[in-house]
């Protein structure tokens, strides 16, 4: 993780309840703009916040989640030499929509960034990518604006990013989710399977920012 003193007083006053914490500052856009301008003064990106690790996969063996394990994510690199794009995986578990825990957990969306780990937009992936549990969007949607993290042995002002990047793009996040749910409505069940499992299509729909 950076060890940049002004990305810690940042999130100082942060104990674990993002809207409180929000809200002491104006808002999530005033943490985006000041989370923003402190990572540009010191030269930094959100790609610093992970660190250096091995692999493509951060963490390498398990999902950065909730205290009430409802919400998780993690983040993956395209190349193995972490030379290109790389993107978050954001899910809500089965419990939260009242599920069986033996259940997949639900992908809610990706978040991409840009070589320099700047955001780059947002993409829903096709099934055979992300293995998870198949869910309409609706029930997705409810999701996105309460989304939130608070693994204190990572990046609290990371997790607390990850919450504040949810609120500010909902609309476009909601659009994308509902845009996958029209075209897969517009499928059987056996040519939705077969597309599920269609490895040159990695991406059901995307938007650039």
């Amino acid at each position: 993780m950076i060890g940049s003193s002004h990305i810690q007083s940042l999130v100082t006053a942060y104990d674990g309840d993002a809207n409180g914490f929000f809200g002491s500052m104006g808002g999530h856009r005033n943490f985006l703009e000041q989370y923003a301008l402190i990572l540009e003064q010191e030269n930094l990106s959100i790609l610093d916040e992970l660190g250096d690790f091995a692999g493509q996969r951060f963490p390498s063996d398990f999902d950065i989640s909730s205290s009430e394990k409802h919400f998780s994510w993690f983040f993956h690199f395209h190349d193995e030499d972490k030379s290109g794009k790389g993107h978050f995986h954001l899910y809500a578990s089965p419990e939260y929509f009242n599920d069986s825990s033996t259940a997949e957990k639900t992908h809610i969306i990706a978040i991409e960034l840009t070589e320099n780990g700047d955001l780059s937009g947002f993409f829903v992936p096709n099934n055979w990518v992300t293995r998870d549990h198949p869910r309409r969007s609706e029930e997705i949607v409810s999701t996105v604006n309460i989304f939130h993290t608070n693994n204190n042995k990572y990046s609290i002002s990371l997790n607390l990013w990850l919450t504040a990047i949810l609120m500010e793009f909902e609309d476009i996040i909601t659009n994308l989710l509902m845009q996958k749910q029209q075209f897969l409505g517009t499928l059987n069940r056996i040519d939705r399977n077969e597309y599920f499992q269609n490895r040159e299509v990695e991406k059901i729909c995307e938007q650039v920012i």
